[in-house]
């Protein structure tokens, strides 16, 4: 019999590790993936970043998420919501 100390199978400590594997794994994808992000938005012009905002926003992104994709303050995001550079 294999040892079952907290009710784990043979393979759960395995499936364990490779979850862990896994979610460290897409961490660095997320940050990688925010890092690029927010250099893109940065070499954008002002006018462009009115535009990426106002686009995210109506594909349904809300703020707070467009906040973390560009980096920028909730202020920021409103001017560029609002076209404030168009």
């Amino acid at each position: 019999m294999s040892d079952t100390t907290n009710n784990d199978g043979p393979y759960d400590s395995f499936k364990r590790a490779m979850t862990e594997t896994f979610e460290k794994g897409i961490e660095l994808l997320e940050s990688e993936q925010s890092k690029v992000n927010k250099g893109f938005f940065e070499a954008l012009t002002p006018a462009q970043r009115d535009t990426f905002c106002q686009t995210l926003d109506q594909q349904g992104v809300k703020s707070k998420r467009i906040e973390k994709i560009t980096g920028k303050s909730p202020s920021t995001i409103n001017r560029h919501l609002n076209g404030k550079n168009s």
